[in-house]
This record gives structure tokens, C-alpha cells and sequence, in this order.
């Protein structure tokens, strides 16, 4: 089980930390603080936006931030806060006070009690399965062309299992089709 300062990251701290942070944890989403004031939520995929725009890895966290992020305040209800978790996709919500201070984080696993997946994937992060033909015989032929084989794709899944915990299996229905059985279930 995470807890709050596992899952926070001064803004002073660069990318790549939060990157590493963020594979050490097994998550996708860090809190931003200064001086353990919350500030702004970090995704990994606003790290990817930031090597897509080519900003290097040493980059400020600071300098990376949205404006625009999904939080909770003390005033949201249980319910608003579920619903908000499901409606943006969130992995945890952070419930700040007007000081800013953090006052309870709610994670996924613990609304959904493991019901409920969600899946982020990225192929080709940096763009590299592009290849390049070039030939030049002179006084014949001087040819160039780039082809790239999958561009980057993003692709982000959420998975609910209703009446059934992520460990259940589905239970298959036995059949006897010998000798001309009916099916059982």
C-alpha cells in the first residue's frame, strides 16, 4: 500500500526522478508539493508529452505542470469523488483543504476493491521505428524515402467487473456432449 509520501514528488525534483518514481511505485501518477503544500499532479503521460516536445529529462517538474487537473476538496462527497475517479480515469485522488494541505488521498484499489483495471500503454514512446532508404548511383539514380512501420499510439483501457473481484474466475459451463447429453450449467 502506497502512502502519501511515497506517491508525492517536490517540484523541484526533474522528469526523469518522477519517471523512475512513478516505475519504482508501479504507478502513473505522482503528487506535486512544495514544502508539503500540495501544487499540481504529474502523469506519466505529461513526462511523455515532455520528450515528445523534446524537453530534456533534466527538466524542473515546475516547469511541467498542468494548469488543468481533476481534485477533490473537502466539501466533494464520497460519491462525487467516485464518480470523478471513473469519469477522468484517475489512479488515486488527492482531497486538498484551502491551505492546500493534503487531507486524504483516495485510491483506486480501495473505492473498487479490486474490481476494477485501468490500463495505459504506449508503443513506439520515441517515435524510433521509422526507416530510411536511400540509394545513390550516379548519373542513374538518387532515391530517398523515410517509412515508418506503426506510429506512436497511445491507448488508455478501463475494465469493470461487475459482481466479480480481479482474482474471481469466470466460471465455464460444463458440457457433456457425448452420447447426446444435454448441456449442463
Amino acid at each position: 500500500m502506497n502512502t502519501l509520501k511515497d506517491i508525492s514528488i517536490s517540484k523541484d525534483k526533474t522528469i526523469l526522478d518522477a519517471y523512475k518514481q512513478m516505475d519504482n511505485l508501479d504507478s502513473k501518477l505522482l503528487i506535486v508539493v512544495d514544502n508539503e503544500k500540495f501544487l499540481s499532479l504529474i502523469s506519466a503521460g505529461d513526462i511523455q508529452r515532455a520528450i515528445i516536445q523534446n524537453k530534456p529529462l533534466s527538466t524542473s517538474i515546475k516547469d511541467n505542470l498542468r494548469l488543468n487537473i481533476k481534485i477533490a476538496t473537502e466539501k466533494d462527497s464520497y460519491d462525487e469523488i467516485k464518480n470523478m475517479m471513473i469519469t477522468f480515469r484517475m489512479e488515486f485522488c488527492p482531497v486538498i483543504d484551502h491551505e492546500n494541505s493534503i487531507k486524504k488521498v483516495y485510491f483506486w484499489k480501495d473505492i473498487f476493491k479490486e474490481k476494477a483495471t485501468i490500463a495505459f500503454n504506449v508503443s513506439d514512446v520515441f517515435n524510433s521505428r521509422k526507416r530510411i532508404f536511400e540509394a545513390n548511383i550516379p548519373n542513374f539514380i538518387n532515391s530517398y524515402s523515410e517509412v515508418q512501420w506503426r506510429v506512436r499510439q497511445f491507448t488508455l483501457s478501463l475494465t469493470y467487473r461487475f459482481n466479480r473481484a480481479k482474482n474471481e474466475k469466470e466460471r465455464q459451463p460444463r458440457r457433456d456432449n457425448e452420447g447426446g447429453g444435454e448441456i449442463m450449467g
